[in-house]
């Protein structure tokens, strides 16, 4: 389990009480099933504007790596129209069905028996889709905000969020449901006046969901595709036409990890063009390297944070990564006007505000986007042809793979692959230095067995050797020393002696600067930025890692005759 997957947030920890009170009622083993519900739609047919809308859900108890797979996502129900869902017609059977599965029943599995209880987790949309299934004003309204009250500023034919005017008073559910019943007979009486704070009507959802703690944001909308998204378009007007094309020419030739599939075909200038997975590389890993010496000082430094914030967010080490995150933006929003002027003060800026408290109540960012199920989206309308009769196509070609027998899941064992003999060409340049270093561990050389590629369960790692003829990286990694400190290096060769496997590595070493010497940022926020994308150099000394020592795999950007190295934290997030 990650340290702060799902299961690691509040909301799921206060749900388990529940089967353990089911469990002494019923004197049973009652298996919880928790949904994380999604939906959104998209056009179906280009030649009409018939649009799908399902409504998709994923298992919590999956481990994230299989949860995300196609197979494993559940489709609830499905919409197919010229007009947008109507959700109480939309969404009525499904919420039924989840409420009866709410109460323990039998489901058998390979003749065994289980008693099952099913409830949801989390609901994740992007902003249209939430206003429109939660019945709320839309994000570009005066009370757009789930989470708070704060009520935006109309500016320049605009509503802005000022962060000066915040108001912390949080949303409860109760109030939001009182408040949507007393718009329902408003409405009824035919009074004037169609929302109260920001709340249109009751949602059919507010039986299987509590509002605002499991309503939650979705990063790939809103900071990938969104504020990632304005802030370059802001940036353009800044870069001349030289940075662009170095830009552009870092961009095309920079390497990834070999499941990351991300070219950047589009350049910066087009940026319209990217996916919200080349916009997430590019906050996550490479934007800041690449942008550190071409935007100006002030404006570089403030994106340090807001890169900072995102990535701490994504997938936290620690708790303490989640408070830092928390007073990261609160800094970004204060200071973001002073940079880009009042008019960054959007809805979607304020938003991030709420993201520290929805990742220690959900869990990292990673693991609640709407990656998977946009995807969902893309191969759910793979299964209708023509013009006619669509989501009947594709609610027949859902239930012919419900009937199909698949064979079970089962874990890989960690392994090596791809072995090699000592004397092999390709292993010339580095045999000597290795044989020196492996002796001081070994007597025997004939003891070990190399492999070019180690597959540890979910995540396979390259070596050097084996990428050679290949454009990706996947032979960079972070471990810990002997003295539990994070280093880098550069995988050349694994290595098995008796039971255990070994990386032989080639270290990299720190510079005399580190990235907070090139950016102005809070003294106490220096240390996490530099260990966030430290700033190495390849040595000539190399060493032996037990492959239990290793973390994550890395990307490095080139700088200057150094690089500058970022984490992948989750290997497996989808595209």
């Amino acid at each position: 389990m990650q340290p702060f997957d799902i299961n690691a947030g509040a909301q799921y920890k206060a749900s388990t009480t529940l089967p353990i009170q089911l469990n002494n009622t019923y004197n049973n083993s009652i298996c919880p099933i928790t949904l994380n519900v999604h939906t959104d739609g998209a056009p179906l047919v280009r030649t009409t504007k018939s649009a799908l809308w399902p409504c998709l859900a994923s298992i919590v108890e999956l481990p994230p790596q299989v949860r995300e797979k196609q197979a494993n996502i559940l489709v609830l129900c499905l919409w197919t129209s010229c007009i947008k869902p109507d959700v109480n017609i939309f969404m009525n059977d499904c919420i039924q069905q989840l409420l009866e599965l709410s109460v323990p029943s039998s489901l058998i599995v390979n003749n065994l028996q289980f008693s099952i209880t099913v409830k949801t987790q989390l609901f994740v949309s992007d902003l249209p889709a939430k206003a429109l299934f939660w019945k709320t004003i839309n994000y570009n309204g005066y009370n757009a905000c789930s989470n708070c009250f704060t009520e935006g500023v109309y500016q320049n034919r605009q509503v802005l969020y000022p962060y000066n005017k915040n108001s912390y008073r949080q949303r409860t559910h109760v109030e939001f449901l009182a408040t949507a019943q007393e718009v329902d007979n408003r409405i009824s009486s035919g009074r004037k006046g169609s929302s109260i704070d920001g709340i249109k009507g009751t949602s059919p959802l507010l039986q299987i969901f509590e509002y605002p703690k499991q309503i939650i944001l979705d990063y790939m909308h809103l900071c990938c595709l969104g504020h990632m998204s304005t802030l370059i378009h802001r940036w353009l007007t800044m870069l001349n036409t030289g940075a662009l094309a170095e830009i552009n020419s870092n961009l095309v030739s920079q390497r990834f990890p070999h499941n990351i599939s991300v070219n950047f075909n589009y350049p910066l200038n087009s940026c319209s063009d990217w996916k919200a997975k080349h916009f997430r590389i590019f906050l996550l890993s490479i934007g800041l390297p690449y942008m550190l010496v071409h935007l100006p000082p002030i404006v570089v430094s403030h994106f340090a944070l807001y890169s900072m914030f995102v990535k701490l967010l994504h997938c936290p080490k620690s708790y303490n990564e989640i408070d830092l995150a928390d007073k990261i933006i609160h800094y970004y929003c204060r200071t973001a006007p002073h940079i880009y002027g009042e008019t960054i003060e959007l809805f979607s800026l304020h938003s991030h505000l709420h993201l520290p408290q929805q990742v220690l109540t959900h869990g990292g960012l990673c693991f609640t986007s709407a990656f998977c199920f946009e995807s969902s989206i893309r191969y759910l309308k793979k299964k209708a042809h023509g013009t006619r009769n669509l989501g009947t196509q594709i609610a027949d070609w859902i239930n012919i793979e419900t009937i199909v027998t698949r064979p079970p899941f089962e874990l890989s064992k960690s392994t090596g692959v791809n072995s090699i003999n000592i004397n092999n060409r390709i292993f010339d340049k580095y045999r000597n230095d290795f044989l020196n270093i492996l002796r001081t561990f070994i007597q025997n050389e004939n003891d070990i067995v190399l492999f070019l590629r180690f597959k540890d369960v979910f995540v396979t790692y390259h070596t050097v050797l084996y990428d050679l003829p290949f454009s990706c990286c996947s032979y960079i990694i972070s471990y810990k020393s002997t003295d539990s400190s994070i280093k880098y290096g550069q995988v050349i060769i694994f290595l098995k002696y008796h039971d255990g496997y070994y990386a032989y590595i080639q270290e990299y070493k720190a510079t005399e600067k580190n990235i907070s010497d090139y950016v102005s940022v809070p003294a106490e926020l220096k240390s996490k930025l530099d260990e966030i994308f430290p700033l190495r150099s390849l040595s000539k000394s190399y060493t032996f890692v037990p492959i239990v020592n290793i973390c994550h795999k890395c990307i490095q950007v080139k700088f200057h005759d150094c690089v500058f190295l970022s984490e992948v934290r989750v290997d497996y997030e989808h595209d």
